[in-house]
């Protein structure tokens, strides 16, 4: 192979990678690192053999000691899978000859240069290998999150409505958890993933069927109207819906507000957890409901929330939470602060899901 020159470690580094593709074990690994070592040159080139003429004792020692019966038969598993050739002597014995001039003329060894042949087919296993672990190691993850989020709606299920059956529920649950302990491949691991996604299905149904308790903060206002307002303020009596001296304050208000879809596309994790599409705000307020708990919300603050928000935006702001929950340490601190500063009129919903839009590169429009 005239002209082409390999760093034979960097060689090494990918055989070991792609070692499992080729059957190799560590041992066999560590033999051939002690054949390398023998070479003088950094590279492996050319198109004459690479021979290299270590006696077994020598090649044992510098292989970590191993014993010469080991020591033999890893250096037949090399020889069989083809990254080294043998060139032996008429007696046997490793040695080389020099001519007049000092030249190795002739030597009997271990030939290293098949694995110079291989270069390219080694490499682009190597890249296989790495591509495969990565793929593994992406469908573990999600995997993991299935596993997680059947966690947190069970449990949920089972708080909030311990009389009904979740016993078949936490039964395919401790199974995904004890099959992901195993040393899995990527056709094991998409059929977990399989499995997993039925459960959550399984669980979503059977909490759709549930006569889930409704909010009590959904009597806090009497029609739509106030509904949609961004803001409500706690003391009912200063808002008189009669009063026509407020009709642009109110439009304003409303200005800040960010649409359904906006906010769904802000807050995609909404719709994960819930049990029902959501395709209008009574529905974005059941599910906010439902999380609330997940989040470590009790009911005396989401009420407290309501009261000073309304009902849609108190909805939104829980849904830029649950969002963001891997972020936030106390998620009902944080909307306690919210709460306080939208009672002082110093908060609104639409930067907050315009700033979720933009962190997410999903193209915001203005709410």
């Amino acid at each position: 192979m005239p002209g082409i020159s390999i760093d034979k470690w960097r060689l090494f580094r990918a055989l070991t990678t792609a070692r499992a593709h080729y059957a190799l074990s560590s041992r066999a690994l560590t033999v051939l690192n002690a054949l390398l070592s023998f070479h003088p040159e950094t590279d492996l080139s050319g198109d004459a053999p690479i021979i290299v003429f270590p006696s077994n004792r020598v090649l044992g020692e510098r292989a970590h000691g191993m014993s010469e019966a080991t020591l033999r038969r890893h250096l037949a598993t090399l020889v069989e899978a083809g990254f080294i050739a043998r060139h032996d002597s008429p007696n046997g014995k490793r040695y080389r000859i020099r001519n007049r001039d000092g030249a190795v003329h002739l030597a009997f060894g271990f030939d290293l240069r098949p694995m110079l042949v291989r270069a390219a087919e080694i490499f682009d296993t190597e890249a296989a290998c790495l591509a495969q672990a990565e793929a593994l190691k992406s469908a573990r993850t999600k995997l993991v999150l299935l596993i997680r989020d059947a966690t947190k709606l069970i449990e949920f299920g089972q708080a909030e409505h311990p009389t009904r059956d979740w016993a078949t529920a936490f039964e395919a649950l401790a199974e995904l958890r004890r099959a992901i302990r195993r040393k899995l491949g990527l056709e094991q691991i998409s059929e977990l993933i399989s499995a997993a996604n039925t459960l959550l299905t399984a669980v979503k149904t059977q909490l759709a069927e549930t006569d889930l308790p409704q909010p009590e903060t959904e009597k806090l206002s009497g029609c739509d109207t106030e509904n949609e307002r961004h803001y409500q303020n706690s003391n009912t009596n200063t808002l008189d819906k009669k009063d026509r001296s407020k009709p642009v304050l109110r439009m304003r208000e409303r200005q800040t507000d960010p649409t359904l879809a906006h906010m769904l596309r802000a807050c995609p994790s909404l719709q994960n957890f819930s049990h029902e599409e959501l395709k209008d705000w009574p529905s974005v307020q059941r599910s906010a409901n439902t999380i609330r708990p997940w989040l470590g919300i009790n009911i005396a603050q989401w009420q407290e929330t309501v009261s000073v928000m309304g009902p849609s935006s108190a909805a939104i702001c829980l849904a830029g939470i649950l969002e963001r929950q891997s972020e936030i340490r106390s998620p009902g601190a944080y909307l306690r602060h919210l709460t306080e500063k939208a009672r002082a009129k110093k908060f609104t919903t639409g930067p907050m899901i315009n700033a979720l839009l933009n962190r997410t590169d999903r193209g915001a429009q203005p709410c």
